[in-house]
């Protein structure tokens, strides 16, 4: 079950960045994937519902290797490199920016609720304060990683000094 989950996931990715996502069908996921039509229905009933699981399969990805991370700049290392240049963001570019702009955009959806989440553990984890306004910050920068990475020196240094600049947990208890 797992594997063909992951096997749906890797074929929407790798149509996503072939031709966008508008132009992604169920069908040509279930090709991609190697299952039956049927097989992708009884995990996902809509394209809808497939994309917003491809998203927060990234955002589970990313939060596991942050939270392994010996501190925060490496966490926001980690992430920075596995969000800049994904092919499924390179697609929608080419192929559907309107809906890389959705995706950018800060809403309450699933996706935006699940990275929200993971990025307040990741603070918490490494002994950050994990308010709103760090959190939107510390999530303002990783979507920019997917529009703009620039070069890894570059978000290298970003990561370090974004992680120097938020406040220890026990700083803003103190004050």
């Amino acid at each position: 079950m797992a594997r063909t989950r992951a096997a749906i996931l890797a074929a929407t990715e790798a149509c996503v960045a072939d031709v966008g996502a508008r132009a992604t069908t169920m069908s040509a996921v279930a090709l991609r994937g190697r299952i039956a039509k049927a097989t992708l229905y009884n995990h996902f009933r809509t394209k809808s519902e497939l994309l917003d699981a491809v998203v927060q399969a990234r955002i589970q990805t990313c939060r596991t290797a942050a939270l392994a991370a010996p501190d925060l700049a490496e966490a926001l290392r980690l992430t920075a490199r596995s969000l800049s240049g994904l092919a499924g963001v390179a697609g929608l570019a080419a192929h559907d920016p309107a809906a890389l702009a959705r995706l950018t955009a800060a809403g309450d959806g699933p996706g935006w609720t699940a990275a929200r989440a993971a990025v307040s553990e990741v603070l918490a984890r490494h002994g950050r304060d994990a308010d709103a306004s760090a959190r939107e910050l510390v999530l303002r920068w990783l979507t920019s990683q997917l529009l703009w990475a620039g070069e890894e020196a570059e978000r290298d240094l970003a990561a370090a000094i974004l992680a120097a600049g938020l406040p220890q947990r026990d700083s803003m208890e103190s004050t």
